[in-house]
């Protein structure tokens, strides 16, 4: 079986830019939410680190249809 791995760098970070706000749980999920819908993915498996594992946990609960599973790591602290 063929897995893709996809790992973007959010909001504020990398070559993204910069914005003033939007770096709670419910933007950064939004983000995580229109690229998955731009890609047209399904049965997704997201994998959250330290405050991403919030983001992951959050994007499963907007739309859990999308989503085939979450791993959290090093998270759960919010």
């Amino acid at each position: 079986s063929v897995h893709r791995v996809i790992a973007p760098d959010r909001r504020g970070a990398g070559l993204t830019a910069k914005p003033e706000s939007g770096y709670d749980f419910q933007t950064l999920s939004q983000d995580v939410l229109s690229l998955i819908n731009k890609l047209k993915l399904r049965n997704v498996y997201l994998v959250g680190h330290s405050a991403g594992a919030g983001v992951a946990l959050t994007t499963a609960a907007l739309e859990p249809e999308k989503i085939g599973g979450v791993i959290l790591v090093d998270g759960g602290f919010w």
